[in-house]
């Protein structure tokens, strides 16, 4: 899709007077050109979308029902929903092989994510990590570290995560030997 400007997009349609003649004339599509158009009009309604959930944020409100939030985003009721919906989609798609992250492209062979969402994981995990690192925090929950800490867990996540590796050490042990 080439490249046009808002401003080049409109002048050439209220010139032209419909989407393909304004395409043709700024040598794009008909679609890129209606694109652009309303480009304009999602970014308005996002920025207003955004400006009601903060001021029903700012009122401890549940930013989607508009009930009392009890210190969180949402209601218990809209979290529950929520957790329900999420989890239905997460056993169709996984049932029907496709990853649960786009929804789109088909699962990597025994995983629940495609290569490229989990690619895009990695990278977001690592970056995370090495800033959590570098700022002194936990790489998982993003605690303070604290004397007793690892170099990159804080005490309760290095105890998690020592019990973890030391249960994978084991299977694999047991593996091993049958």
């Amino acid at each position: 899709m080439s490249k046009i400007t808002y401003g080049e997009a409109k002048r050439a349609y209220e010139r032209w007077g419909s989407y393909a003649a304004a395409g043709r004339a700024l040598g794009v599509s008909d679609s890129t050109v209606q694109y652009t158009l309303n480009l304009d009009a999602r970014v308005q309604h996002c920025a207003a979308g955004r400006a009601h959930k903060d001021r029903r944020r700012s009122q401890g409100l549940c930013l989607s029902c508009g009930g009392p939030a009890e210190d969180l985003a949402h209601c218990a009721k809209c979290r529950e929903a929520r957790r329900e919906r999420d989890a239905a989609r997460w056993t169709s798609l996984r049932a029907a092989g496709i990853c649960y992250c786009c929804g789109v492209e088909p699962a990597a062979e025994g995983r629940t994510r495609c290569k490229e969402c989990a690619s895009r994981q990695h990278v977001h995990r690592s970056a995370r990590r090495k800033t959590s690192i570098e700022i002194g925090a936990c790489s998982e929950c993003g605690r303070p570290r604290g004397p007793k800490g690892t170099k990159t867990y804080c005490r309760p996540c290095a105890d998690k995560h020592n019990a973890r590796e030391k249960a994978r050490y084991h299977e694999q042990k047991q593996k091993r030997s049958d």
